[in-house]
């Protein structure tokens, strides 16, 4: 499923940690969990990317970007929140 590849999100945890570590102020040893998974997301968006390149029907296709497109921002203001954003 070729049309998955733009839906894969650039940002990972370990990119997400030293934002969130600036903005409360915090030492980056505050935020480990984030820093040490940062490689295994990036593994596990490949992964997925190649699954997601073997679905080969179209309604399966468009269900699963319908999907994404709804969880994404989702996710996307659950970090934002925390963050402090918002």
């Amino acid at each position: 499923m070729a049309l998955y590849q733009p839906l894969v999100a650039q940002t990972d945890s370990a990119s997400i940690a030293p934002a969130i570590a600036r903005h409360l102020e915090l030492p980056d040893s505050a935020l480990s969990y984030l820093h040490s998974h940062g490689e295994w997301d990036k593994s596990c968006v490949e992964f997925f990317t190649r699954l997601m390149n073997e679905v080969t029907q179209p309604q399966d296709q468009t269900a699963i970007i319908h999907a994404a497109q709804m969880v994404y921002p989702l996710y996307a203001a659950m970090l934002a929140e925390v963050a402090g954003v918002y």
